[in-house]
């Protein structure tokens, strides 16, 4: 349980760092690390799932952030699969995945207003115009690339831990 905070305080680590610099990168790192709610649910062998929820969301920010932030379009694309990946581990792991889905769904639809607001000009030129723009295509890109990969990994990931008990269920076909 430990060893998943500590990787959780690497991810909130990197996250900050992307936006306000190693100072912040320590800070938040800290914060995750020595958080009272998570020790004291994880410390003496008592574990509960506050280390995973913490591990699994921290690494959807953090690959999603990278996506983000990066302008070559495969690393962006790695980014954004393994953000999918990890929530789709947290979507068969944990009923509360949707809070953080929610949230990078709104982070995004939030930075698509502002682009809408920002190309308006394009936009009144049209809808092929407005989606030339490098940012509008990187947004649409960022948010299905996020939706499919996690709905892939979900799927996956349960089929995978039912140990594929739909050829169990065809016995009884035969």
């Amino acid at each position: 349980p430990l060893v998943l905070i500590g990787l959780a305080s690497v991810a909130a680590f990197f996250t900050a760092r992307k936006f306000g610099g190693s100072i912040a990168g320590v800070v938040a790192g800290v914060v995750v690390g020595v958080h009272s709610s998570l020790l004291s649910r994880t410390i003496a062998g008592f574990t509960d799932t506050d280390n995973i929820i913490a591990f699994l969301e921290m690494f959807v920010v953090l690959f999603f952030v990278l996506a983000f932030c990066e302008k070559k379009r495969v690393k962006q694309l790695l980014f954004v699969v393994l953000a999918g990946l990890f929530m789709g581990l947290y979507a068969n792991g944990h009923q509360s995945w949707w809070h953080i889905f929610d949230f990078v769904l709104g982070a995004v639809g939030l930075y698509f207003l502002y682009v809408v607001w920002f190309y308006r000009k394009e936009l009144k030129k049209g809808l092929f115009a407005f989606f030339k723009v490098d940012e509008v295509k990187t947004v649409l890109r960022l948010f299905f690339g996020f939706v499919l990969s996690s709905w892939f990994f979900g799927s996956f990931v349960r089929v995978f831990l039912s140990g594929f008990g739909f050829l169990t269920s065809l016995k009884g076909l035969i």
